[in-house]
């Protein structure tokens, strides 16, 4: 017979993405699985979450109208200061008596799930220092993705919730904007704790010395130009940027076959620093990673190394506002990546006479919203490859065949970023150990 106490021990693992609240198809699902760890049909769950950072199940299971164990567990999150802290906490959940309560309080809370399940899903994937990085910028941008639902989470609770919440975010911008330079993010983790520090007096002390270290960080940085500093590492005899360059995105890895990589968009000011418009996002390559400089080939599946003005966009529906050139494309529109055809790494509409090309308007969302970067255009090289574009993921650390590409939203937010009068680039390189 299971009792209390091995019951204690299991722990489930729920399919599906958690939200504020359980619907009734999820609980079903989770009642099933503890009806399996116990072996019988009969089964009590409850479940509660106050305006805080508690959360309590309450259990019974019966067999044959005898108890087999019954309680009230108690959870709380406690709030890890960096991702890593969280990763070696469980992602920050201790749970009083019940581990499988962790599950239940993730599904409850969107901040809690995003650190246990999000981070948890892509730490296997970490090879490198910075990929290491890439997943603290990673959790900002699904925090982004589901804010909406994290804002109704906040406004419902009492103000240890909103307080908690707050500084939950303010971390995980912090921990990604010290950890790749990006003061874009500094200033949004600043915003959330100062929003933080409204809501509990004991903690503000801890905050304001956090705050403190933001603004000396940024301080400092611009002082001495950091972003510049930043994008000359990644500039020599062979990579440069014309003086017309006054928007950049700077797509980089830290290990030439790694399809994951940092993306960042900088404006160039009038006294000639650079500066990062948004927060770093992740992006991902060619399958086989970025090819040294002047050795892209066709078919590789590598990113070419270089620095490369932006092309026309391109997409299925003209629904954005853009000021950059945009061209609805059909079936009849074709990028020819045939080294001996005369059209080859150009777009045309007349039917190819190769087999050798890519319809542009395709079965799949990946070019719905997407750029041209003009990678072997001024002059054209044989067999040095084609069709390198800018456009929408297929997922997380997913490669192509030599594109750059990042997340749906994140397309048309550089797009329409894009200016015609201050000439963009998108530079790609590994960076120097």
């Amino acid at each position: 017979m299971t009792d209390a106490k091995s019951f204690a021990e299991k722990r489930l693992s729920l399919d599906g993405r958690g939200d504020y609240g359980l619907h009734t198809g999820r609980w079903r699902n989770v009642e099933r699985r503890v009806r399996k760890i116990f072996g019988c049909k009969d089964i009590d769950l409850s479940l509660s979450v106050d305006g805080g950072d508690t959360v309590r199940l309450g259990y019974v299971a019966l067999r044959g109208g005898d108890t087999l164990a019954s309680g009230t567990v108690t959870g709380f999150m406690t709030l890890p200061d960096t991702v890593s802290d969280a990763l070696r906490g469980r992602a920050g959940l201790e749970m009083a008596g019940l581990e499988m309560a962790g599950e239940f309080y993730a599904w409850t809370n969107p901040l809690a799930d995003l650190l246990y399940r999000d981070c948890f899903r892509i730490q296997e994937e970490l090879h490198t220092p910075l990929q290491d990085k890439i997943r603290d910028v990673y959790l900002c941008e699904r925090a982004e993705i589901r804010w909406p639902e994290i804002r109704d989470f906040i406004r419902r609770g009492n103000y240890a919730r909103k307080a908690w919440c707050n500084q939950a975010l303010g971390h995980l911008y912090a921990n990604a904007g010290f950890g790749m330079e990006d003061l874009a993010a500094l200033q949004r983790a600043r915003s959330f704790y100062e929003e933080a520090r409204k809501y509990d007096a004991q903690a503000r002390e801890a905050v304001d010395r956090r705050i403190a270290r933001i603004d000396d960080y940024i301080g400092d940085c611009r002082k001495t130009d950091s972003n510049g500093e930043l994008i000359g590492r990644f500039l020599d005899a062979n990579v440069q940027l014309p003086d017309s360059c006054r928007q950049l995105i700077l797509v980089y890895n830290d290990r030439p076959d790694s399809v994951l990589c940092a993306f960042r968009r900088f404006d160039k000011q009038d006294d000639g620093r650079w500066t990062e418009t948004f927060p770093a996002i992740h992006a991902n390559v060619g399958r086989r990673g970025i090819a040294p400089y002047g050795e892209k080939l066709e078919g590789d599946q590598r990113t070419p190394t270089g620095a490369y003005p932006m092309g026309f966009a391109f997409g299925y529906r003209d629904d954005i506002d853009l000021r950059w050139p945009f061209l609805v494309v059909t079936k009849q529109h074709y990028w020819i990546s045939d080294s001996e055809d005369p059209m080859y790494n150009r777009m045309t509409t007349e039917t190819p006479a190769t087999d050798n090309f890519e319809y542009l308007r395709r079965d799949d969302d990946a070019y719905k919203y997407a750029a041209v970067v003009e990678y072997n255009t001024r002059p054209i090289e044989k067999y040095k490859g084609s069709a390198i574009f800018f456009h929408l993921e297929s997922g997380y650390n997913r490669g192509s065949a030599g594109c750059i590409t990042v997340t749906e939203p994140k397309v048309i937010e550089t797009l329409q970023w894009l200016d015609p009068h201050r000439s963009p680039y998108m530079l790609i390189a590994t960076q120097r150990r």
